[in-house]
């Protein structure tokens, strides 16, 4: 394997056999695969072997695609794991190759981000060493940072990394001036080299070499990044272009509330409607009409103001393998709490 492109796939949570899709799709000739504590997926995992009556001795035949290797033993799991091929004191000689250069590709990250589609995004080994945290994508990699400290403002990510540029942009994609609202816009020496077997939206976002975030959001006058929140989860109502995460930040003042998640529900009337789907801790003895009257008290009504027209509450909030808000859920589910058909 010296040599090789690594490719970072996320495993989706209980289910082995969509996380094996997801190994099929990479189109890798072999995975080392952590199921973590994880029981649900290492039943599904175990399930997925038993089902079969015929277990041939290579795995790659077996599954009709990768070879899989556990990070480590499962207890009646018939695949190989790293603890049992670690005892093997078989010692081959290993020769190291000699044309990898900056430019050449390291890594695939194998991601589906807030879409739940599998991507592809490459990239090389100049791009993996140029990085840092904070405000990062999978296709940019690091585009900045900002100090936590007293001056800290929600939104706010401060100045930008070296060798990024950032503008942004209106539904033309024509650039705004600064503290104007539109699109972000970034482009760096280290961003991704293109998208593999890309979809038409994916051809979109990349264009004249800048990448669209989908991050709605503006540049103040001394310079500052300021993110409002994703272009699709923008709810127009009216004429209002309402951001949720400032809704939802609203209500999470809260103590009583542990999640909110705001969506958009369709009305004939006003096009757009907004929902809050709030989750209370057990203790809590605060009723959705205190947490109503708390958004007319801080955002003002639900026609001319930034208040929800509906609440609800939820048990747990719908989750996605990467542990971000399933939207699509929720908005589905709500829609059938409110007898909406859609």
């Amino acid at each position: 394997m010296t040599g090789a492109v690594s490719v970072h796939l996320s495993k989706p949570h209980g289910s082995f056999k969509e996380a094996f899709k997801l190994m099929k799709y990479s189109e890798c000739k072999s995975i080392l695969l952590d199921p973590e504590n994880d029981n649900s997926f290492i039943d599904d995992m175990k399930s997925y072997w038993q089902d079969d009556k015929t277990i041939a001795e290579n795995t790659s035949d077996f599954l009709g695609g990768p070879g899989v290797v556990l990070l480590k033993s499962c207890v009646d799991c018939d695949l190989p794991d790293v603890e049992t091929l670690g005892q093997d004191e078989t010692k081959n000689d290993v020769q190291l190759p000699t044309s990898i250069f900056p430019e050449t590709t390291a890594i695939i990250y194998m991601t589906s981000g807030s879409t739940g589609t599998p991507k592809q995004i490459e990239h090389s080994h100049f791009g993996l060493v140029n990085t840092g945290f904070v405000y990062a994508s999978s296709e940019m990699n690091i585009m900045m940072a900002n100090a936590v400290d007293y001056d800290l403002v929600i939104g706010k990510f401060g100045y930008l990394y070296e060798g990024v540029e950032v503008k942004v942009v209106d539904d033309k994609s024509k650039t705004l001036p600064r503290e104007h609202f539109g699109e972000i816009c970034m482009k760096s020496p280290w961003m991704l080299r293109g998208y593999r077997n890309a979809s038409t939206k994916q051809v979109q976002a990349l264009s004249d070499g800048w990448m669209k975030t989908s991050d709605i959001g503006k540049i103040d006058i001394k310079g500052n990044l300021f993110i409002k929140g994703r272009k699709e989860d923008v709810i127009t109502r009216f004429s209002l272009q309402i951001f949720p995460g400032g809704v939802e930040e609203c209500i999470a003042d809260l103590p009583e509330v542990r999640r909110v998640v705001v969506i958009a529900i369709p009305d004939t009337r006003a096009n757009e409607e907004m929902c809050a789907c709030v989750v209370f801790y057990q203790s809590s003895k605060v009723t959705i009409a205190e947490v109503k009257s708390h958004c007319r008290e801080r955002l003002g009504d639900n026609i001319t103001g930034h208040s929800p027209k509906y609440y609800l509450q939820f048990e747990t909030i719908p989750t996605l393998a990467t542990g971000k808000e399933d939207r699509v859920k929720i908005r589905r589910d709500a829609l059938k709490l409110l007898y909406i058909e859609h």
